[in-house]
């Protein structure tokens, strides 16, 4: 989606050179608890002097297999000691899977006649026809907004124990002291774009998640970059989008970070004392040495 020399881990690596090696790691879809998995294996393989992790709004609950079962991630499962521990979701076909995988005619419908195309129709019509008004009585509206109020509240106790899990746990897995680890946290996206939207999902599931993750982390040592004040006061000067957008009509086209958001986040890391201080930059070295020798 975006050259590597423009991601965030292209120019990390670009302006860290030779001083440092940098790698990225990561799984589209990875959640928090898959994170801790990919720390140990970072840290069993490449022995890391420091880590930058990104994390977005939906890392929070989508790290509990309560939530998300995609199969071959790890995710927190409550354990016999009321713990919250790690399981991962194998993958397993199903008879009709390993039917049409055996099947010759199968295959060619969906290499050569491209079958899923032609049956996006039928899809769609069968999805319009499960979506036709109940004829039961209607929920209250009352009844509804405090079914949902409940269901978030205990979406974000969930979350809450997602996350303390992960902090708790990242250190031993990745081997690293928190100090030498750094989060890249992504702004309220596209909220961030309009003062007042901004201020209503702060109150909501997205905003609550996102200033307990950084409060928690603070006080356990971790550095923060925090991407929504420097996004808000980017597109205030700039008018620029950090994702992808349909040039005709403005319209989120992808949420992913397009060149500017990535540039963003590898101002934060390259900024960090994590990196700053750990791989500094010998042309600032000498200049300040050659300053306290005058």
């Amino acid at each position: 989606m975006v050259p590597f020399r423009q991601t965030c881990a292209g120019r990390l690596a670009q302006e860290l050179t030779p001083r440092a090696r940098v790698y990225a790691f990561g799984v589209s879809a990875s959640p928090l608890s898959q994170y801790l998995v990919f720390a140990r294996y970072v840290q069993a393989t490449f022995s890391p002097d420091a880590l930058a992790v990104i994390i977005i709004d939906n890392d929070y609950d989508q790290s509990l297999l309560k939530y998300n079962q995609r199969p071959g991630f790890h995710y927190f499962v409550e354990g016999v000691d009321g713990r919250l521990q790690l399981e991962r979701v194998d993958f397993k076909r199903t008879f009709l899977q390993r039917f049409i995988r055996a099947s010759a005619l199968a295959r060619y419908f969906a290499g050569n006649a491209d079958i899923r195309e032609v049956s996006k129709p039928v899809r769609r019509k069968l999805a319009s026809w499960l979506e036709r008004p109940s004829t039961r009585e209607p929920e209250p509206e009352q009844s509804r907004a405090a079914r949902r109020a409940a269901g978030e509240e205990s979406r974000i106790g969930d979350s809450k124990r997602a996350v303390d899990a992960f902090l708790d746990r990242l250190p031993k897995a990745a081997g690293l002291d928190p100090r030498r680890i750094v989060f890249v946290v992504d702004g309220l996206r596209p909220q961030l774009y309009r003062e007042d939207r901004l201020a209503l999902e702060a109150g909501r599931y997205r905003g609550v998640m996102r200033r307990y993750f950084m409060t928690e982390a603070a006080q356990r040592g971790y550095e923060l970059g925090d991407l929504q004040p420097v996004m808000v006061d980017h597109f205030g000067a700039h008018r620029k989008p950090f994702e992808f957008r349909q040039a005709e009509t403005d319209a989120i086209v992808d949420s992913h970070w397009n060149a500017l958001g990535h540039e963003l986040c590898f101002d934060a890391v390259a900024g960090s004392a994590v990196v700053s201080e750990r791989f500094p930059d010998p042309g600032e070295l000498a200049r300040g040495t050659q300053s306290e020798a005058e």
